[in-house]
């Protein structure tokens, strides 16, 4: 086994220059080791060493904490590692404390004056959920994407309202801070995206509809499986859906949405779908049409 290999072995496939050279190899031989694929550049003065097994973001996110050893991965970059269905960012974004080492255009490093709670995901050090919510939460302009973010992290990323509540968002002079508490409050609820917080507010709230008998409800079917439901009516036997773009694009998602509608329906349901330029268009109009189902359920 080479030095390269070896490196590669103890540091989990990510290896700096200054280990190279530790280890008595030359420039031109770390040169040499980059023309011919071994070596395949993460950041200035870190490496991964092939065969690569892992995505490439995990192993530019290991790369930048093993470049800033007192510091972790945040933000997006942190709740996409926590496994929230979000695409990775650039550049990678961490917290360390300060002084804070200088960003660059690949990684941002973001100061603090406390200590950095961390969880390690893939030999990563990652902030907490409900930090890298915060931190998130911070860096997006429009209330769809932070609303979206929010989703992500409470539903899939580990992190809970409690959480977020208890890191006092509003003492560390993140903007915002109610709108973090109350969106963190509608996934509570049961809205699963922005859309369905765009359904509760702007329709539900706005135009007074009953209060729903359960959000994200299982229903048992015929066929012995079940069927999760975005809101139910259990009284008057409809089930209200909310259909994002996928629903539109992804014709798999369709049809099975259809076969799932034709089994409730057979056992009594009322199904309606309503699409993204519904309830962002019209929400008077769905409200319109959820109140006379009801009416005529009655």
């Amino acid at each position: 086994m080479d030095s390269i290999e070896r490196l590669a072995q103890a540091h989990h496939r990510v290896v700096l220059t200054a280990e190279l050279l530790a280890a008595a190899l030359t420039s031109e031989q770390i040169r040499q080791a980059r023309r011919q694929g071994r070596l395949v550049r993460l950041l200035r003065g870190a490496y991964a060493v092939a065969p690569l097994a892992e995505p490439i973001e995990i192993l530019l996110a290991r790369a930048a904490t093993r470049q800033h050893p007192r510091a972790a991965v945040s933000c997006e970059y942190a709740l996409a590692l926590l496994g929230c269905d979000i695409p990775f960012p650039t550049p990678v974004h961490l917290l360390g404390p300060l002084p804070r080492p200088r960003s660059s255009p690949d990684v941002v490093v973001h100061g603090t004056r406390w200590p950095i709670p961390l969880v390690m995901r893939n030999a990563i050090p990652v902030v907490p959920p409900a930090l890298a919510l915060i931190g998130a939460w911070t860096d997006l302009s429009t209330l769809a994407d932070r609303r979206t973010i929010a989703c992500a992290a409470l539903l899939r990323g580990g992190a809970t309202s409690a959480g977020v509540a208890a890191l006092d968002p509003a003492a560390r002079r993140v903007p915002a801070a109610a709108e973090l508490l109350a969106s963190c409050a509608f996934v509570d609820l049961g809205c699963e995206s922005n859309l369905e917080i765009d359904y509760y507010l702007g329709v539900e709230i706005a135009h007074r509809l009953p209060t729903p008998t359960g959000r994200q409800q299982w229903i048992s079917l015929r066929s012995g499986g079940r069927r999760r439901v975005d809101i139910l009516y259990a009284g008057a036997r409809l089930i209200i859906e909310i259909d994002g773009a996928h629903h539109r694009l992804d014709e798999a998602t369709r049809r099975r949405d259809e076969a799932y509608d034709a089994a409730l329906v057979a056992m009594g349901w009322t199904v309606r779908r309503f699409t993204r330029d519904d309830i962002r268009n019209r929400p008077a109009w769905v409200a319109a049409q959820v109140r006379a189902e009801l009416l005529s359920a009655a």
